[in-house]
């Protein structure tokens, strides 16, 4: 959205030209000053949660008075095509921490393993991981396919609930 978004005095609803809900606005960006302070006001980029998440969280909230996020348990780090031809490695995620206990360490992944499938998906962003938590539930399972010494295995991660 290009609308400000300010503490106190912003909100409303985001539409299509067809005035379907698309998304609630939700922060805006601001520039650091020297001393790490964002400055007062908006820098003219806001962000917005999109409505079907919205609402999705908005009703598990109503019917059972909070809401819960699932979550991996695993940190990745990008290794692009370019780099891992050159280190002589596969492109994916480097697994660079497990949660010891989580739902990835539960599923056999360590650090070191590079996934090269998230859902069926190639594995190219740590964003792929962040948006699963958004749109699946704890007790969802989701395929990961990772390779360890050179050799690649499959295995299904069930989603935990987030700490």
């Amino acid at each position: 959205t290009d609308a400000a978004i300010n503490p106190g005095n912003s909100g409303g609803a985001m539409t299509n030209c067809s005035g379907g809900l698309i998304g609630i606005p939700s922060a805006g960006a601001t520039v650091p000053t020297s001393s790490g302070q964002p400055t007062a006001g908006s820098v003219g980029l806001g962000f917005a949660i999109p409505s079907n998440l919205a609402r999705s969280v908005s009703n598990e909230i109503i019917s059972t008075g909070g809401v819960t996020h699932s979550f991996f348990g695993i940190s990745v780090a990008p290794i692009p095509p370019g780099a891992a031809a050159e280190a002589g490695t596969t492109p994916g995620l480097y697994v660079l921490s497990v949660t010891p206990g989580g739902p990835t360490a539960n599923a056999g992944l360590r650090t070191g393993d590079i996934i090269t499938k998230i859902d069926r998906q190639s594995a190219t962003d740590p964003n792929q991981l962040f948006a699963l938590t958004l749109t699946r539930r704890a007790g969802d399972t989701v395929p990961i396919t990772y390779e360890r010494n050179g050799q690649s295995t499959t295995v299904t991660v069930n989603l935990g609930s987030q700490p």
